[in-house]
Parts: structure tokens; C-alpha cells; sequence
């Protein structure tokens, strides 16, 4: 696997910001996307490719897994 992609509602900032932790860049947006409680709202387009996560990644183990 080369990438991963995600898409969060972008009013959910604290969701975004943890993909972010995980070394997940924002790398798009769809403009009213999701008709949710009677409006559009947007939603943030997420990915993360091998190359950034093997450059990331042992500093992510250290930081956030118990040992």
C-alpha cells in the first residue's frame, strides 16, 4: 500500500487535528459535500503516503504507543 486517504467533515476540527498527529496532510476540500442538519457543509480531504509515514512514523511510536 502507498496511501492513505481520508475525508472528516471539515466543522470537526479535533478529528482533523488528530489524523494530523498521525502525519496525515490536508490536501483538499469538497465544497458542500455532505447535506447533514438540513444544510451543505464541506468536508477535508486527508492522505498520507508511505514515503511521509516512514519519515514520520518512529517519532509518532514514541510520542503516542505506551511501551
Amino acid at each position: 500500500m502507498n496511501k492513505l486517504n481520508c475525508e472528516v467533515l471539515e466543522f470537526n476540527k479535533n478529528v482533523i487535528k488528530l489524523h494530523n498527529r498521525f502525519g496525515f496532510e490536508i490536501e483538499g476540500q469538497r465544497e458542500e459535500h455532505i447535506f447533514r442538519e438540513s444544510h451543505f457543509v464541506d468536508s477535508a480531504l486527508l492522505g498520507l503516503n508511505k514515503k511521509t509515514w516512514d519519515i514520520k512514523k518512529e517519532n509518532i511510536f514514541s510520542k503516542y504507543l505506551v511501551k
